[in-house]
């Protein structure tokens, strides 16, 4: 038997019939009108842990283990009400002891690992990382039943992000005496892992200013370009030839030919040419013997005669050799490829007994560009405020700019009692 079901009462008629996109969103079983209805999404973002310590700040990591163990000193006995310990002697204890610099140290770490994030690190199953009972995130290997320090079998784990890893490389390197990347490497797994551990280090030595000193290369000298013009092309005696007579402010003034004539030109005492008085060469002539016309001509015409033969073997035998023999490149082994700039902060190779680590320094004023438009030489000023100039491969880029531009100011922490000791109450009883 079939019944006839009303489109009122029937739930599946639109379905069936097919109706308009606008007629859909009407209600015909409840006899009224509604709209779709809509769920909205909030999008939310993990807050971030508030920064306490200035791990930004201060780029001496011992210094900055001291400042949080003073400040942590501070917040515990002003939270007590109690005085500082007395040692055995009856001197009150200034230099925090080695469990508050642990303490210190622990707070430290566990800041950054709240700030920049462990749920990448803990999601990771190679890196094998989690937390210990101080709430620190840890990374756990196979030797922890080995007679060794829990610190060297679980390595504390410092995130990528953090600059705190830099600071403790750098702290490492300077304490074992500017050692090089790979022993630097071996004594910061130590006690820490940090991700990609090795290139920190080279990033580390190679940023290192006294290592610098001693490891970096001068600037590479140009290619050496054409010979002056001057020294290559034929000319009289003394035309490109000059000396300065005068003081240093006084104008130059060049010694002519016709100045060598003069029985007083001298050079402080010394006589500029020697005086040959041998009258038995057979080459040598009186004035008297030159007395005629003819005997005059024979005497210049022998006189180009030899100076037309030197220059012949000026031109064939020694611009010939010179262009043989000359050097184009520069040879060196080592040597920095970037170019000097103005404020370049350098040291200077003045070929003395002093080892490379008492070289003086000194900053480029002004870069010299020869004829054909490459740097050969700078104007320099020493510490004692001497300019001087001096050669690119004489001297040595510690890669340090005298102007450095001031950083942005950060917003300034809360030092309050109260604000301060909430955020540490807050941060060292956060666990996972």
């Amino acid at each position: 038997m079939f019944y006839h079901v009303p489109t009122d009462e029937n739930a599946a008629d639109c379905a069936t019939r097919g109706v308009a996109k606008q007629e859909a969103l009407l209600n015909p079983i409840g006899g009224q009108d509604r709209n779709v209805e809509t769920l909205a999404v909030q999008s939310t973002e993990q807050e971030k842990a508030d920064a306490i310590w200035p791990v930004e700040r201060i780029s001496n990591y011992s210094k900055l283990r001291r400042i949080v163990a003073y400040s942590l000193r501070f917040i515990r006995h002003s939270s007590k009400n109690t005085r500082l310990q007395l040692l055995d002697s009856g001197v009150q204890t200034m230099t925090p002891n080695a469990l508050e610099i642990e303490l210190a140290e622990k707070c430290i770490i566990k800041q950054e690992q709240d700030i920049h994030g462990t749920s990448a690190a803990i999601q990771n199953k190679h890196f094998n990382v989690g937390y210990d009972n101080e709430g620190i995130l840890e990374r756990f290997g196979r030797i922890q039943h080995a007679d060794v320090l829990k610190d060297v079998a679980n390595l504390m784990y410092i995130p990528r992000q953090s600059i705190l890893g830099a600071r403790i490389a750098e702290n490492i390197h300077r304490s074992m005496a500017h050692c090089g990347s790979n022993q630097l490497v071996c004594e910061l797994r130590q006690r820490f892992w940090i991700p990609k551990d090795k290139a920190l280090c080279k990033k580390t030595v190679r940023n290192c200013v006294t290592c610098k000193k001693f490891n970096s290369a001068p600037f590479i000298y140009p290619d050496m370009g054409p010979l002056p013009k001057e020294r290559v092309t034929q000319a009289p005696p003394f035309s490109h030839t000059g000396t300065i007579i005068g003081d240093q402010d006084s104008p130059c003034q060049f010694l002519r030919p016709v100045d060598f004539i003069y029985k007083d030109v001298r050079l402080g005492s010394t006589q500029l040419t020697p005086s040959d008085n041998d009258e038995d060469d057979p080459d040598y002539r009186t004035t008297p013997e030159l007395s005629s016309q003819k005997e005059a001509r024979i005497a210049l015409t022998e006189t180009e005669k030899i100076t037309k033969k030197f220059w012949t073997i000026w031109k064939h035998d020694y611009l010939l050799e010179l262009r043989d023999r000359h050097h184009l490149f520069e040879r060196r082994k080592k040597s920095t490829k970037r170019d000097p700039q103005v404020g370049d902060i350098v040291l200077l190779d003045e070929e003395s007994q002093l080892s490379r680590g008492q070289w003086p320094m000194a900053v480029i004023l002004e870069l010299i560009t020869s004829r054909d438009g490459e740097i050969r030489s700078v104007i320099l000023r020493t510490s004692t405020g001497r300019e001087i100039q001096r050669p690119l491969n004489r001297i040595v880029p510690l890669e340090i700019r005298s102007s450095i531009d001031d950083d942005e100011e950060t917003d300034a922490t809360s030092t309050s009692k109260g604000g301060m000791l909430s955020k540490v109450k807050k941060i060292l009883k956060r666990k996972p």
